[in-house]
């Protein structure tokens, strides 16, 4: 199962991330999660861009 082999948690306070899913986000996207308190996320393709102030 890839359940157990892959994961990505990002859990941001404060600050600016970029991402790029790659292969993580073709073999196992349900185990991608991101959480933010308030933001601003930019998404383009499987990259995006998050901010939080």
């Amino acid at each position: 199962m890839t359940k157990n082999k892959f994961a990505f948690d990002l859990n941001m306070k404060k600050g600016l991330a970029s991402f790029e899913s790659g292969k993580i986000g073709k073999l196992a996207p349900k185990v991608v999660h991101f959480r933010v308190p308030e933001g601003t996320i930019g998404i383009r393709g499987t990259k995006f861009y998050v901010e939080v102030k």
